[in-house]
């Protein structure tokens, strides 16, 4: 059923992508609507990635989960975007992407920069459970506050999900070892790129 869950982890001191100072173990399932802003990016009906609604047309995730999207428009018609489910067995609310976004200066062999977005085709219907969530601009989350990850993971949620503290959203899932095996999750660091995504997203 692959059900959505959510973990509370310490906050990181970080720089454009950064390392936490602690682990992610553990996590919860969340109950239906608790996260309104999550989405599953599927391939081919698949769950690939995580990423968040940042507006009615925007989805913030990671670079290197839609890089083979760019300039593709044939690639683009298996992506779908899925909102207002925790379930992997369930669409929920399906949509199109008609543009993928990466940054001109990401790197798939450092992993730097690893920022993207997905413009759609129909704006989102906003509802309970379908929400967009604010951006960090500053650091809002000294190291050591909590913070929320979320996503369909096991123990590390998914590339491109949000990183959440304080109501805003403060990081994209990057790259990490699987199940905290000795090694630090990295999320890229959303207030060093807000300029960035204003500038590319769609209102």
């Amino acid at each position: 059923m692959n059900a959505f869950f959510a973990l509370v982890i310490a906050s990181l001191a970080v720089a454009a992508y950064g390392y936490p100072n602690s682990h992610i173990v553990g996590g919860e399932d969340a109950p239906a609507g608790k996260y309104p802003y999550q989405v599953s990016l599927r391939k081919s009906g698949s769950h690939s990635c995580g990423g968040s609604i940042i507006n009615q047309y925007t989805i913030l995730t990671a670079a290197h989960c839609i890089v083979g999207y760019t300039g593709n428009s044939n690639a683009l018609k298996s992506l779908t975007i899925h909102a207002g489910t925790n379930l992997l067995s369930e669409d929920g609310n399906v949509y199109k992407a008609k543009r993928a976004i990466v940054h001109k200066r990401y790197s798939a062999l450092l992993l730097t920069n690893d920022v993207g977005l997905l413009i759609l085709t129909t704006p989102i219907t906003f509802t309970q459970n379908v929400q967009s969530i604010p951006l960090a601009t500053t650091d809002v989350a000294p190291a050591g506050s909590p913070c929320t990850l979320s996503g369909w993971g096991t123990t590390s949620g998914d590339s491109g999900g949000p990183l959440v503290a304080e109501g805003v959203q403060i990081g994209i899932v990057s790259f990490g070892v699987p199940c905290a095996r000795g090694a630090p999750d990295v999320f890229t660091k959303v207030s060093a790129f807000t300029d960035w995504i204003q500038e590319n997203s769609v209102e």
